[in-house]
């Protein structure tokens, strides 16, 4: 099998043509917002622990954001 190499731009192509829904640009925001309060919130605090909250915090943005239940 031979193997041909393809530029990530000629195979994203299709995929550079979808617009995104409002709702989802709106639903991303509103996310978005939210995790930098939290993240401003925990900088406030004492940094035992602030990596794990961040984490956390992070992992529920990109669940919450990017949940594909639809």
């Amino acid at each position: 099998m031979k193997l041909i190499p393809q530029s990530p731009k000629k195979e994203l192509k299709p995929f550079l043509k979808q617009k995104p829904l409002r709702s989802d640009i709106d639903a991303f925001k509103s996310h978005l917002i939210d995790l930098l309060d939290k993240i401003s919130t925990i900088e406030k605090r004492p940094t035992d622990e602030s990596e794990e909250h961040l984490k956390n915090d992070l992992r529920d943005f990109l669940r919450d954001t990017f949940s594909f239940t639809n």
